[in-house]
């Protein structure tokens, strides 16, 4: 079974890249159920009702805080008062792209993305069956 701790263990254990927007995928979940490194984090994380995160929190968005306490003593913490893509921090048009790109480049050639994007940004001309065959890869 999933739980908020195995997302937490699991988000530390993803490598970030510069330039490329942090993502977990339902195989980094599988993976993850069996190995026995993250089931060493989850032992050492802990889950907190924080009142100040509460208060921020609604029915829109969930506020959050994380923290980490290092082996050497130094703590780190930091509060996001909204996610990334809630309705008070919305994704940009540029950051919407770059994420589209992102993920769907890994399975056809950057110009095919590049061209659903432009398609995209031009609904009225949409030409459906031409645009499933290239997210079909045909």
């Amino acid at each position: 079974m999933i739980s908020a701790v195995n997302s937490v263990a699991l988000a530390a254990k993803v490598a970030l890249s510069g330039g490329q927007f942090p993502a977990l995928t339902v195989s980094d979940y599988e993976a993850g159920l069996s190995d026995r490194r993250l089931f060493e984090l989850e032992a050492q994380t802990t889950i907190e009702l924080d009142e100040e995160v509460e208060a921020m929190s609604n029915e829109r968005s969930t506020a959050a805080r994380v923290g980490v306490r290092l082996r050497d003593g130094r703590a780190f913490s930091m509060l996001v008062g909204a996610p990334k893509g809630s309705p008070s921090r919305p994704f940009s048009a540029e950051e919407h792209e770059a994420r589209f790109a992102q993920e769907l480049s890994s399975r056809v050639s950057h110009q095919c993305c590049a061209e659903i994007v432009a398609i995209a940004k031009d609904l009225d001309r949409l030409d459906a069956s031409r645009l499933c065959g290239m997210l079909c890869g045909a």
